[in-house]
This record gives C-alpha cells, structure tokens and sequence, in this order.
C-alpha cells in the first residue's frame, strides 16, 4: 500500500478523526475513492454503519473491492460472515452496504453514521435528499451521522455543484497536478485526444455550462458577442 497523498491524510483526518463533512472535487485517478474506501473501512472497523451510494451497480462493486483492499492490507477488525460484492459486516456491529443510484432502497437504512456518496455529481439530486435525513438521527443518537461526497466536476448543476459553491462541507480540491503519479505528458494526450473543455472538466476541475450533454463555455462565448448591437431576422 502506497502513502497517501497530503490531500487525503487531511481528507481522512476530518471525515474519521474529527467527524466532520466532507466534499473532495478531485481530478480522475487522484485517488479519491481509494482515500474514502479506507475511511469507510475504518469506519466499520470501529463499529459504525457506513452506506455507500453510487451511480451504478458496477461502481458499487468497485468502491467494494477498494474497501477488500484496505481490509487484506489492515486487518482491523474481523468479518462476521463471509464478505459479499455488496456488503461486509464486522464483529462489533460495524458494516458497510453499497447501492447503486435507487432511491427507494436507500431510503429504508437506519442508524448510518457515514454515508459516502462517490461520483456524487452524477447522482440525482433526489437520491441525495432520500439519505441526509439520516443524519439528523444519527447524530441526535451520537452515532457520528456524517456525510462524504467525493466526484470530478459534472457542469454547474445538481446538488454536489450546490454545495461546492455554498460551502458547507469541509472541502478538498485536488487537480491533476496535486497528484504525483499523472504525468504533464499524459494530460496533454487526454487534451489532444477528447479536447481542452474536457481536460478542464476531469482534470483540472472546472465547473462547466452544458447543453444538451456537450460543454458550452460561456465565458468564450460571452466575449464573441458585440454589446448594443440589434439583429435583424
């Protein structure tokens, strides 16, 4: 296992340590569903009740291999039933559950105290809304009943752009160039092959406006356009 990166000791500090909520806006392949694997596994380690949501089934079981990873490397607590694609449960009451985007499923689960969201821009703003009241429960309850979202950038819209911008959480931004395993090299291949809007968005973590699925930069746009001129149709 490699040391993390400055970025995710802190993000692992404030999410497990000092309970706080946390939002990591992070560049592909910086590491941020690894860093937030090892807290829900610390987590549950420790008796608590982590739920992980994402966009889709494969992402769920993905996030959960991470997590089989930290626990094969760590070994801090003991699984009291052999570990499932979905689920993995611990002596001591600890667990950890993964769901893909449904929110009448998530929705039934009590008594979290953590709840991961990962590629949280691309998850729906009412799946978002099914699992906060959790916490309100959790933390009356002195469970923790805390929240984690961790994505790239999706376009200036949806709940994890709201929140970027309100700053509730206790944030954490990592480009590509806070990662020392991306090369120079290898971002301008991503630029030249899928385009400079698009390194913008994965990588260097801009929130861009969209229309209809595609990038619309409208500041660009905004200085094409010649003020007090009337068109005539």
């Amino acid at each position: 296992m490699r040391s993390p990166d400055p970025w995710q000791i802190d993000m692992l500090s404030a999410l497990v340590t000092r309970e706080e909520d946390t939002q990591c806006l992070c560049s592909r392949q910086s590491g941020k569903t690894e860093a937030n694997a090892l807290a829900a596994y610390v987590e549950a380690a420790n008796g608590g009740f982590v739920l992980i949501l994402t966009p889709s089934d494969e992402q769920s079981k993905e996030f959960m291999e991470r997590v089989a990873s930290h626990h094969n490397a760590l070994r801090l607590a003991n699984p009291v039933d052999e570990p499932t694609k979905h689920e993995i449960k611990f002596a001591g009451e600890g667990r950890i559950k993964a769901l893909p985007n449904n929110e009448r499923t998530a929705r039934i689960y009590a008594r979290v105290s953590l709840i991961i969201i990962d590629e949280a821009s691309r998850v729906p703003d009412q799946l978002y809304g099914a699992v906060t009241p959790m916490l309100m429960v959790s933390r009356a309850s002195g469970l923790g009943g805390r929240i984690g979202l961790l994505s790239t950038p999706f376009g200036k819209r949806g709940f994890f752009y709201e929140e970027w911008i309100a700053g509730r959480y206790k944030r954490f931004r990592a480009p590509w160039t806070e990662c020392p395993r991306i090369k120079p090299e290898d971002v301008e291949l991503e630029r030249k092959r899928h385009g400079d809007l698009w390194v913008q968005q994965e990588y260097e973590l801009a929130f861009l406006d969209q229309v209809q699925g595609g990038f619309f930069d409208a500041d660009a746009f905004a200085e094409c356009i010649i003020p007090d001129t009337e068109f005539q149709w």
